[in-house]
């Protein structure tokens, strides 16, 4: 819904939102339902897809969700009663971030013959980082509460995770300057959420075979697939 608001009502809204839970002036005990949870994660998710200029607003967003995947203690009750499905509602609004915005396909599309490189250096450098410490947050998802999962939201998991994965590593080479940047770290992190979860389903492996077929003119995708296969037959 905040997604057709107006962009300075939605990083006012971001901002003032992650603000007050952080220092603390919003304690856990302010989010007593489920209800009020949904509408916070409301607020702060559309945080993830606000234009690259609200640098502070977008880190400190990541910051909350991270706090709340990762450390129980610090979890609104709703949440800590329910965390199959508050994990997999953070993780969707988390994955917002790796959507390329306007300005960067505008320019990754004119300069494509010159590398993909972007009119807006900081920005875009910006746009890695986050995009990498997402990445980062979940493979840590993976290894501290991956095994308490249910096979269905392990399945969801992993479909957010491979749907990431999807949008970076199928388009050629050099289209896009951030994506090329994390192609490597990508495919480490699927492939290690991947194995982890032991997934046995039959579609899931199908899918992930597929995609893998449209990937495989990145070298990372050679070499990832090289290198874990070398680790599972030693």
């Amino acid at each position: 819904v905040y997604l057709l608001f107006p962009t300075t009502t939605r990083k006012s809204v971001g901002h003032e939102v992650v603000r007050s839970i952080l220092n603390g002036s919003a304690p856990p005990s302010a989010l007593p339902t489920c209800v009020h949870v949904r509408i916070m994660l409301e607020c702060v998710g559309q945080s993830f897809a606000l234009p690259l200029d609200a640098p502070d607003i977008i880190e400190s967003s990541i910051e909350l969700y991270k706090r709340w995947l990762l450390d129980e203690r610090l979890r609104p009750a709703p949440i800590q009663a329910d965390p199959q499905f508050f994990v997999i509602e953070m993780l969707k609004h988390l994955s917002q971030v790796f959507i390329l915005r306007a300005d960067e396909l505008t320019t990754s599309s004119s300069s494509s013959s010159a590398g993909g490189s972007t009119a807006h250096p900081e920005q875009t450098n910006f746009h890695i980082k986050i995009c990498s410490e997402v990445l980062e947050t979940m493979r840590l998802v993976s290894r501290k509460i991956g095994s308490s999962m249910t096979t269905k939201t392990r399945i969801t998991f992993l479909k957010i995770v491979l749907g990431i994965a999807d949008a970076i590593l199928k388009d050629p080479v050099s289209t896009h300057h951030v994506y090329e940047q994390l192609s490597t770290q990508t495919l480490n992190v699927l492939f290690e959420v991947w194995l982890g979860s032991q997934i046995r389903d039959e579609s899931m492996w199908d899918t992930l075979f597929s995609l893998l077929s449209n990937w495989k003119h990145r070298l990372p995708t050679i070499l990832q697939w090289h290198q874990t296969s070398l680790s599972l037959s030693s």
